[in-house]
């Protein structure tokens, strides 16, 4: 057996181990072999030191750990839907804002004098009626169950007969 083999081999022990026949021939190379003695010490300390670390380590308890962040996560996600549900009304105001700003210096306000007459008022004032024949004569009335202005015209060639 030569010493790459006896590595491969030492390491082989450590994870999996090795058949008897396998376990002698490597045990009688490590034996005559000065640099497979030294690989195999390395090899015990390095193992050692490392189920010594292993021990001193302290594993989470992994139920508690999920309790932990489940937790963590609800809070973040409440807090994300108290901001969600708020940002629309911050965000939406000052559209909505502006958009009643332009309807009110667009839209035409009407004074009271022209404004029209709503049922029940009996104020209308009409500034202006055309006539086709000037020798007729116009009159204005407002019926006050409905509010309707009503406008007539009297026709002079009707009455005259």
């Amino acid at each position: 057996m030569n010493c790459q083999t006896a590595q491969d081999e030492l390491l082989r022990v450590a994870d999996d181990g090795l058949a008897a026949t396998q376990q002698t021939a490597l045990k009688a190379h490590v034996e005559s072999c000065a640099t497979c003695q030294q690989y195999a010490e390395s090899l015990n300390s390095l193992s050692e030191l490392l189920q010594h670390d292993a021990k001193s380590v302290s594993v989470p308890d992994a139920d508690q750990m999920w309790r932990d962040i489940s937790a963590r996560l609800n809070t973040a996600e409440k807090q994300q839907s108290k901001s969600r549900t708020i940002a629309p009304i911050i965000w939406l105001t000052a559209p909505l804002a502006a958009a009643a700003a332009l309807a009110f210096t667009f839209i035409p306000h009407q004074s009271d004098e022209t404004a029209p007459a709503i049922a029940g008022n009996n104020i209308v004032q009409v500034d202006y009626v055309e006539i086709e024949d000037p020798d007729s004569t116009a009159m204005v009335y407002v019926d006050k169950e409905s509010g309707w202005l009503v406008v007539w015209a009297d026709d002079p060639s009707v009455n005259s007969g």
